[in-house]
């Protein structure tokens, strides 16, 4: 049997992929599992709960593993068929991965990870599913996250900065996605609601920091009520605390002045 009647576009070929995936004997295959749960629970919940009236639907997306020689992408999606005739498929770049505990993990944190998944879905449903404004190349030039783009993304609570996408805040608390996550045992990492002023990176690369191998480089700061772990070397940030009002110090062995909250 060819390779094109296995994998062909239709929902079969789709779960055959995925079967594949969830049975070989290779690093990814517990992170295929769980995140095509997760996945399935977007679809149901954000993207495919609704009948629609023109029948059209958001497909269902093939989840890869690869290594997308670009440290500054997280995952990418695939707006055409790929070399086996897959359409709709979302990759995970493997160069986020480290190893922990013989087993593979999200260097930013699975928060960060669901996070990145939908965003991505987010894109199968504007490009080849719901959309009314797809990007297109002669019209919007570099902007793949435009305005129907980002108000989607906002509606189920994470925050792209426009044109360039990435989440400078953490999604909202009660959003949908947040409330996806927390039903699967996915939790924001401490800290995660402390964000310095005017940061143009992704939440979890500032407040996770750059880890390879396991190893954490993260810096401890203090209000004086809570510490908090960040990956950058400058950190602006007030504690919300009603008690405390404290801007956060580094912890690092030094003499800091404590600045109270009114």
């Amino acid at each position: 049997m060819s390779k094109e009647v296995i994998l062909g576009q239709n929902p079969n070929s789709i779960d055959a992929v995925r079967k594949h995936e969830e049975t070989a004997n290779w690093p990814f295959r517990d992170e295929a599992v769980f995140w095509y749960g997760i996945s399935e629970e977007m679809d149901r919940r954000f993207f495919n709960g609704l009948i629609y009236p023109d029948g059209s639907k958001v497909p269902a997306p093939v989840i890869a593993f690869d290594d997308l020689r670009n440290k500054n992408t997280l995952a990418c999606y695939d707006l055409f068929p790929d070399e086996y005739g897959i359409l709709g498929k979302i990759t995970f770049n493997t160069a986020w991965y480290v190893d922990e505990e013989d087993k593979k993990a999200w260097a930013l944190g699975r928060y960060s990870q669901g996070e990145t998944l939908v965003h991505e879905y987010v894109h199968l449903w504007q490009q080849i599913g719901r959309g009314l404004d797809p990007f297109k190349q002669s019209k919007h030039g570099r902007d793949t996250h435009n305005k129907e783009f980002v108000a989607k993304a906002e509606e189920l609570g994470i925050h792209p900065m426009p044109v360039k996408g990435i989440h400078t805040r953490i999604a909202t608390p009660g959003s949908p996605i947040d409330i996806l996550l927390k039903d699967r045992g996915i939790f924001p990492p401490k800290g995660a609601y402390y964000k310095p002023e005017e940061i143009k990176i992704n939440w979890a690369d500032w407040l996770i920091g750059d880890r390879k191998k396991g190893r954490s480089t993260l810096t401890k700061w203090s209000c004086g009520c809570q510490n908090v772990r960040v990956g950058t070397k400058e950190f602006h940030a007030r504690c919300t605390h009603e008690s405390c009002g404290n801007v956060f110090v580094k912890l690092d062995g030094k003499v800091h002045n404590i600045y109270k909250g009114k």
